[in-house]
């Protein structure tokens, strides 16, 4: 069975907490950058990837499915739509690798 990720993102007015020190084009590249490392990690292990967008969003080569809501109504929306397990996966995790995600998939029991 091959493995399957939903990354939720929200595009728009990104990383509201560093608006103090970026403006909203900075957050916005910022955000992109990050999901853009998070998803070539996950394909680098193999890992299909949907984003689970709370705006429109152009990704190429990666499906984006668009709900105008928050993220967290996103989800509940999308995951009773699975009928295998999904792994969820942050858009902002920098220091996330193919070496990681295959040590965390391949755990024993369910995380």
């Amino acid at each position: 069975m091959k493995l399957r990720a939903v990354i939720p993102f929200r595009p728009e007015n990104p990383k509201t907490r560093l608006s103090g020190i970026m403006s909203e084009e900075e957050r916005k590249s910022f955000a992109d950058a990050m999901l853009h490392d998070v998803v070539s990690a996950l394909q680098s292990a193999g890992i299909s990837v949907t984003i689970l967008s709370t705006a429109d969003y152009d990704f190429p080569s990666v499906p984006v499915l668009v709900r105008n809501e928050g993220l967290n109504e996103a989800l509940n929306w999308y995951l009773p739509q699975e009928d295998t397990p999904v792994l969820i996966v942050m858009s902002d995790l920098p220091l996330i690798t193919k070496a990681s995600i295959e040590k965390a998939v391949s755990a024993a029991a369910d995380i």
